[in-house]
């Protein structure tokens, strides 16, 4: 039988003061050399050291002791045995003080007892919370794991919190799943004894939803590689989902250019970004393929250059597409207000089911010079023309589809050239519209009324001007482009001035009669005034760039053999802001 000291006791009752904490399992207990001793710790607290021959083997004898406590204990005693004091934990012995033990340390077995019995009071006493991740971000419906650390291990209480917000779930002994239930923000308080915490939650929307995968269709002798590009872009803009406020950012992928038959597969990396929720982003799987079609040419032209100089906010141009029809636009805006404005060209679907549409678009960004991006557009559309390429892009029911949004600046010129054929449902509306940068783009509805200058807007028949000729070696010919008088408004008869937005093409035989080699060459007049021209010559684009009034411009050189017959195809388109007509004029070089 064990006879406890009324000192011991007496003592004891000091050092027991308090209420026990929450329950938890047994203390986390470390061993560790410290030089020619091997030191006990508990929580995170020194409690005893132990010297010489057999140390190491006593301490870890000591923490196997210490761990096996129940969780409850808590109640230390030091009690005299023969030749030693012991040191009791509810009712267990943990170490012995021993007279060598105790000469080591400098004291009497009873002191260093009840040292040590102090020092493990005070670790059993502990109760230490550490939340590893104060704050968390989550999406509705998303979930997140939370380290909370114990000391000793134990769970913490937990609340009061909103659980229409938040759900948490135990994951482990110390791990705290969140649950996102719905947009809010909550504060989880945590308490373990006198320790507590905060848990900081914040549940936002996502931004968006990515597609799983998207599929594109590109036409053409030769789709390059920005035809395939733009198809992958705006396939993936119609199949993401952004939230309110949200926009989608592509990042930068390399799609090779595809002949008639050839698909690409690749992975985009795709982000969408909101101010008001948490973003999305991944790699999204993208395939393209050339498809080859037939496909019809323009049976109208839209034109819509009338204000060219827009100051006010409104819908600048509307027209109806019909089943099955394909149209060409033109657009040659300038910003004439004292603030940025916004030109988007649209393409609304108004019916109960989707759309799908080819479409061809030459649409550079704004720039200062009215004139070169005129021709910036007339270049590109002739590259496209001149492939067939493009793409097909579906217009869901009641959906809309912007070609383009350039933001203007005050003095800088928009200008554009697109071609679409509606290929399944339809009739579609085809509008441009200006806003202010501030201003909503639902909110602009009213019409912008035209003024009184000779700039075009309207509707034209098929954009489209045929010639042939036979240019002969020591004969003059000339003609011009740009004068045609062929295209006229459907609704006011009002004549379309230099063909702006008509594809010449004209079908030449180079002749030469003679017994010699001839060196001829058909060259671009500036005959109106400056002018940028752009040609296809055989397939070939022929860049002219700027011709100044009243200069000449080589559109093409030939040698040509005695008695030689050689047939040349040209295709031109007059270009925006450029001062047509033009003439064409054949000589000897």
């Amino acid at each position: 039988m064990r006879v406890r000291t009324l000192v011991a006791a007496a003592m004891l009752v000091a050092l027991l003061g308090g209420s026990p904490g929450p329950a938890a399992s047994g203390p986390a207990v470390e061993v560790a050399a410290e030089g020619p001793a091997w030191a006990v710790w508990v929580n995170g607290r020194l409690v005893l050291r132990l010297r010489g021959p057999g140390a190491a083997a006593r301490a870890r004898q000591v923490a196997d002791r210490l761990r096996a406590l129940p969780a409850a204990a808590r109640t230390v005693e030091i009690v005299p045995a023969s030749g030693s004091v012991d040191v009791y934990v509810s009712g267990r012995r943990v170490v012995a003080a021993d007279p060598a033990e105790a000469r080591a340390n400098r004291t009497s077995p009873s002191a260093l007892a009840s040292q040590w019995a102090q020092r493990l009071h005070a670790a059993l006493s502990v109760r230490r919370l550490t939340v590893a991740t104060p704050a968390l971000v989550l999406p509705v419906g998303g979930s997140g794991l939370v380290e909370i650390r114990t000391i000793p291990p134990g769970r913490p209480e937990v609340g009061p919190y909103d659980p229409r917000v938040v759900e948490l779930q135990w994951a482990g002994p110390q791990q705290l799943r969140v649950v996102g239930r719905t947009a809010g923000t909550v504060r989880v308080p945590l308490r373990y004894g006198p320790s507590q915490r905060e848990l900081r939650v914040w549940v936002r929307p996502l931004s968006g939803q990515l597609p799983e995968q998207v599929e594109a269709v590109v036409t053409g002798d030769v789709a390059s590689a920005d035809v395939v590009r733009e198809a992958a872009l705006r396939s993936l803009e119609r199949a993401a989902r952004t939230g309110p406020g949200a926009f989608l950012e592509v990042g930068a992928f390399e799609p090779p250019p595809l002949r008639p038959g050839e698909v690409w597969r690749g992975g985009v990396p795709v982000r969408i970004r909101s101010p008001f929720a948490l973003p999305v982003e991944g790699r999204v799987p993208v395939t393209v393929r050339n498809q080859v079609m037939e496909l019809a040419p323009p049976s109208r032209l839209l034109v819509s250059n009338n204000p060219e100089r827009i100051a006010a906010d409104g819908v600048l141009f509307r027209e109806v597409v019909n089943s099955g029809e394909s149209v060409r636009m033109l657009y040659h805006h300038s910003n004439g207000a004292g603030r940025d404005k916004v030109v988007t060209v649209w393409l609304r679907n108004p019916n109960s089911r989707p759309a799908k549409v080819h479409m061809q678009l030459a649409a550079p960004g704004a720039w200062h010079d009215t004139m070169g991006v005129g021709h910036a557009a007339a270049r590109r559309f002739l590259e496209l023309l001149g492939r067939g390429a493009g793409y097909v892009l579906e217009i869901p029911a009641r959906g809309e589809h912007r070609f383009t949004t350039q933001r203007t600046p005050p003095g800088y010129v928009v200008s554009g050239l697109l071609q679409v054929q509606v290929l399944e449902g339809g009739p579609l509306e085809v509008s441009v519209s200006v806003r202010t940068v501030y201003v909503l783009d639902r909110a602009v509805r009213w019409e912008v009324e035209p003024d009184d200058k000779a700039h075009p807007r309207g509707v034209f028949g098929p954009p489209l001007v045929e010639a042939e000729a036979t240019l002969v070696v020591g004969e003059e010919w000339q003609t011009e482009i740009g004068r045609s008088r062929q295209l006229r408004d459907l609704r006011t008869g009002t004549l379309l001035e230099g063909d702006y937005g008509v594809t010449y093409r004209l079908r030449l035989l180079l002749h030469n009669p003679t017994d010699r080699p001839a060196d001829v060459e058909l060259v671009l007049v500036a005959s109106s005034g400056p002018a940028y021209a752009t040609f296809l010559v055989d397939g070939q684009l022929v860049d002219l760039k700027f011709v100044a009034a009243g200069r000449s411009a080589q559109v093409l050189a030939a040698t040509l053999a005695p008695r030689e017959v050689r047939a040349v195809e040209l295709v031109t388109v007059p270009e925006a802001a450029s001062w047509y007509p033009v003439r064409l004029v054949w000589r000897a070089r």
